[in-house]
């Protein structure tokens, strides 16, 4: 039986096309920039806003994914925040972390295990990880105090996903939200109209229960 830890993880994932990058890549954050740039909206901060009070009380985040849209915005300064992406560049302000590498060729500190962290994963779309990336993932949440998941209700890819991890990780949900943002305002305009299915989201937190 593993040791009981008290920690988070916080994934956040824009897109598996941005996801499958090998390194920092312009032509590939432009895409993304462009193709996603809904998730960067006023209305789909929501997302964000309701993950940081869910993981209120982990002092380290791991974000995966995330580019433009970090959650490290909606944090407070005495969290740590880590974001892995190989679309960004390395940075380091001592507070918050950038790693420009895929999920799975990131080497997990063990050191982290020693303070609470949280995963979250906004818009979970790792389609293209191997599964060698899969078994460090659903052990980061297995031995995570808290996890959050959303993904587009509408997306096939990220609703197997998510069942999947469901089904290999040993969490419960204790909290869900559904968000419905497809008559925002902001999205009535022509240039949205082909990401209208991705509007309607789907987040749940995961944690143990004894």
């Amino acid at each position: 039986m593993k040791a009981q830890l008290n920690y988070c993880i916080i994934v956040t994932l824009i897109s598996s096309i941005a996801y499958s990058a090998e390194k920092p890549n312009k032509k590939i954050a432009h895409y993304e920039k462009q193709q996603f740039a809904y998730l960067g909206s006023k209305i789909f901060q929501e997302r964000h806003k309701l993950a940081a009070e869910w993981i209120g009380d982990c002092t380290t985040i791991i974000e995966i994914g995330g580019g433009q849209n970090s959650m490290s915005a909606h944090l407070p300064n005495a969290q740590k925040i880590i974001v892995i992406d190989p679309t960004i560049k390395n940075a380091d302000n001592g507070r918050i972390l950038h790693v420009a590498k895929k999920f799975e060729d990131w080497e997990v500190d063990q050191s982290l295990k020693k303070e609470p962290y949280a995963v979250i994963i906004l818009g979970l779309a790792l389609t293209n990880m191997p599964m060698h990336g899969w078994h460090k993932l659903y052990d980061l949440i297995d031995d995570s105090e808290k996890t959050v998941i959303e993904y587009s209700a509408t997306f096939k890819p990220g609703k197997k996903q998510s069942k999947d991890i469901l089904a290999s990780v040993a969490k419960e949900k204790t909290a869900e939200k559904e968000f419905d943002f497809s008559q925002a305002d902001e999205f009535k305009t022509e240039k949205h109209k082909n990401n209208i299915n991705a509007y309607v989201r789907k987040m749940y937190l995961l944690e143990k229960v004894s």
